[in-house]
């Protein structure tokens, strides 16, 4: 199933069942207390599963009752005046950008593979630790885009407003345009794991997606048009 150009869909199944574990969370609990007892629960649950159950559970069901929590985190922590974005002050954004960056590159140094669409985390603690302080450090990076870049900011707010089509299409792309060309020019493959390299293949995946898109808008207002006048 993971080697027919779908093997990102797993996260819009998973991410489906986090949105459902957290509306039950919610509806049951009186307060933000009771709300993160319950997501903790639910993590340890996620974590016993993982470990006890020998194959990967439907829509990554173990996945999600880890990720909830990640989920409640957010929903908990936006309306809190401390975690309040407008009031934090430059100062306090860039140190905790370079605190949070410290502690990733040291959980992703001591830490094994991760792949949660197959529920592999090597060391649990490093995997979580990496992944709130992953969080907090991209938070602070679009603060400061936000407030520093604003052509930055735009362009990347057109992306995020097609994140769906970018996410569902692109291992398309890659099969129908990126393999074929390295399957091409072999030399390539020396290239793969470079980063410069993978930067170049998220531009091409994203020009085209975004090419195609702009073609089936143009087609379907053209068939909008075609009916009106039939009428």
């Amino acid at each position: 199933m993971l080697d027919i150009s779908n093997n990102a869909l797993w996260f819009l199944t998973s991410l489906f069942i986090v949105c459902i574990l957290y509306y039950l969370i919610e509806k049951i609990s009186k307060n933000k207390i009771q709300t993160f007892i319950y997501s903790l629960t639910l993590l340890i649950l996620g974590i016993f599963l993982n470990k006890i159950s020998p194959i990967l559970l439907p829509w990554n069901l173990d996945t999600s009752l880890i990720c909830v929590s990640f989920y409640a985190l957010g929903n908990l922590t936006s309306n809190s005046k401390i975690f309040n974005i407008e009031r934090i002050s430059t100062l306090k954004v860039n140190l905790i950008l370079v605190i949070s960056f410290i502690i990733n590159i040291i959980c992703i140094k001591y830490n094994g593979d991760i792949n949660l669409s197959t529920g592999v985390y090597s060391n649990f603690s490093l995997f979580y630790v990496g992944a709130l302080s992953g969080i907090f450090m991209y938070v602070c990076i679009s603060i400061i885009i936000s407030r520093y870049f604003k052509l930055f900011n735009t362009l990347l707010s057109y992306l995020g407003g097609h994140t769906m089509n970018i996410m569902i299409y692109h291992m398309i792309i890659l099969n129908l345009i990126i393999y074929p060309i390295m399957n091409r020019f072999p030399i390539l493959y020396k290239y793969n794991n470079n980063l410069s390299f993978g930067f170049l293949c998220a531009i091409v995946i994203i020009l085209a997606i975004l090419i195609v898109e702009y073609f089936i808008k143009k087609i379907k207002s053209l068939i909008r048009l075609n009916i009106i006048y039939t009428k």
